[in-house]
């Protein structure tokens, strides 16, 4: 029994940021251990869920050393949420007794909508916003070549001329892009009036297929929700600020 709980006793552990993930499927918790003496061995790690323990993850801690654990969990709904609690027990040496403890974390992990399946096309792109706007010729990031610039910080890698940078030989030499343009009169506006259906997880998870298959085409896309609206552009910080809006979208009272 004092074996079993030695085995436990003095191990220190932390969380890496858990990775976004969507409603209904699996996020994964990398969990480090630390141990600061000898070596342990049959350490296991579960996350705590409404209907019991997740499967066991076991692992063994190197003396003055540490171990990664990846542990899954379903997160049923959407929204910025606490991580579950995190069990860590062992048997070890002989599998008479059990030590156990209940770690929870102090961090959260963004959960998206789960995306429609079948998702019918992205609506079609029409003048949405101002008629000065457009008439000025303001312009969006967008599917039409234009040119090329430097790269910018958030650029898609698809977008970056390799071949350029093969050719010049000199490691200081800054990247180019093309720069891709589209009027502002064409701009796709992606509106939760526009997603039919008359319950609202539905329409958000229409909504958020739809964001994915704009990123994915390359689309400059903006997002309109009950009291909340983010203006059109294309781009990693883009596509992120679109989900979490939905992770956290309440209906209209």
């Amino acid at each position: 029994m004092h074996a079993t709980h030695a085995n436990l006793k003095g191990l220190s552990l932390d969380l890496k940021p858990p990775a976004p993930g969507f409603a209904g499927e699996d996020l994964t918790l990398e969990v480090r251990l630390h141990n600061p003496s000898r070596a342990r061995f049959g350490i296991g790690m579960a996350v705590q869920q409404p209907d019991g323990l997740t499967e066991l993850a076991w692992c063994d801690v190197p003396a003055q050393g540490h171990a990664l654990l990846q542990l899954r969990y379903t997160a049923a709904q959407r929204g910025l949420l606490p991580v579950p609690g995190l069990r860590i027990e062992t048997r070890f040496p002989l599998g008479l007794f059990r030590a156990w403890s209940v770690w929870r974390p102090a961090a959260r992990a963004w959960v998206y909508p789960k995306p429609e399946s079948d998702a019918p096309p992205l609506p079609a792109q029409a003048a949405q916003g101002d008629q000065g706007e457009a008439a000025a010729g303001v312009r969006l990031p967008g599917p039409d070549f234009e040119g090329v610039r430097p790269y910018r910080r958030g650029d898609s890698l698809r977008q970056v001329l390799w071949k350029k940078a093969a050719q010049s030989g000199d490691a200081d030499t800054p990247l180019l892009v093309r720069d891709t343009l589209a009027p502002a009169s064409r701009r796709l506006w992606l509106d939760l009036v526009d997603a039919g259906g008359a319950d609202f997880e539905q329409r958000l998870s229409r909504l958020c297929a739809w964001v994915l298959a704009a990123d994915a085409r390359l689309l400059p896309y903006g997002l309109r929700l009950p009291g909340q609206e983010l203006p059109p552009d294309h781009s990693p910080v883009q596509r992120q600020a679109a989900l979490e809006l939905l992770a956290l979208a309440e209906p209209r009272r």
